[in-house]
Formats: structure tokens, sequence, C-alpha cells
């Protein structure tokens, strides 16, 4: 289990020109906790889920799916399919990070995941997310993942901001779907997984 303190920003850690850390400047909770998901946290994280999805939406998310999806997430994690929690002291879920294969075919799928990084509305700004995106991003440095990918609304700007500085690069957009012209348009990230030294 890993623990980030108050103000002090710990995480540290150079890799090729560029440096993942956690701005000191931003208060975190003290103390968060990441630790792996297990089925015990699949309500906060569908709660967690729904929340987010309808702030991005602009409409009530109340897929009845949801649920038995993030279980089956949680249970099927292996190395390139990954669940952690920030929580805080009491054990309550702040936040949720996974990293999910994206590719179907036998090889591909451990080369390539797909980043999902949610926090409750109650404690962004506070840390959460920078820290739940570089657990995964030092997790897919140390597993067979070559690339991470993840998309955001273009509207997220916190989020912009946290994978602009942590090293990922802006690939393009997604433009609405037709069936959907209302929903905002989604900005596609990537970020190079490294071998670490």
């Amino acid at each position: 289990m890993r623990q980030l303190g108050s103000n002090k920003a710990t995480s540290r850690r150079s890799r090729r020109s560029r440096e993942c850390i956690v701005d000191s400047r931003i208060p975190l909770v003290p103390p968060i906790r990441l630790r792996d998901a297990t089925n015990d946290d699949a309500d906060a994280i569908v709660e967690i889920w729904r929340k987010g999805m309808s702030v991005s939406l602009g409409f009530g998310a109340d897929f009845p799916e949801a649920e038995p999806y993030f279980r089956q997430c949680i249970q099927e994690q292996s190395d390139t399919s990954k669940f952690w929690v920030a929580t805080d002291h009491a054990g309550k879920v702040l936040g949720w990070q996974s990293l999910r294969p994206t590719r179907a075919n036998p090889i591909m799928r451990n080369l390539v995941a797909e980043s999902s990084t949610y926090v409750d509305h109650t404690y962004e700004t506070r840390g959460v997310g920078t820290a739940l995106l570089q657990i995964a991003m030092q997790h897919a440095d140390r597993s067979s993942l070559h690339y991470v990918i993840g998309y955001m609304s273009t509207n997220n700007s916190r989020m912009r901001s946290i994978v602009s500085k942590a090293g990922w690069v802006e690939v393009g957009t997604v433009p609405p779907s037709r069936k959907e012209p209302f929903a905002p348009e989604s900005i596609f990230v990537l970020y190079t997984a490294a071998r670490e030294t």
C-alpha cells in the first residue's frame, strides 16, 4: 500500500527528459492511501463513475450494467488490467484509477491499455487524481505495456493540465458522434511507457 502525506509531494522520479511529480502546492487529503481495488470497493467506484459521467454528459448517467461490469473488471485484474483506489484514513474511497486492455488481439492486448481516472467531486483539486494517474504510469513502466491511452472531455481543463504536466501527449480530438451531436468533443491523449532503470 502506498501512502502520500499532506503537503509533502514525495512521489518524484525522473524518466528520460520528463518528470512525474505530485505538485507540492496542491494540498493533499492527509493521508491518501493508494491500493489495489477489491470487490468491496465496487459500489463506491460505480457511484463516483456515475457522478463523473453525469458531469461529462450533462445528464444523469444511470446504467444498470455498470455495477456488474466494474465488478468483473476488478475480479479480472492482471499485469495489464488493473484497478486502484485512493482512500482516506478511514477507508472512504476518494477516487479510482484503471488500466484496461483496448485490443482483443492476444499480442496487442498486453501492449496498449486505456486509462480511466475518476475522483469524487468533493475531493477534486486535492491531488487525488494526480496520485492515481502516477500509480498507473509507474505500473505501465514496470509492465509489458508500451502505450497507455486516454480520452477526456475538451471542457475537463483540470485533467488536461494534470496529464500534460505528467508527460502525456495530446494526439488529437475525437469529434462528437453524429448519433449524439450535443456530446462534447473528446481529447485523445497518449502516454509512452518506458523501462524503469
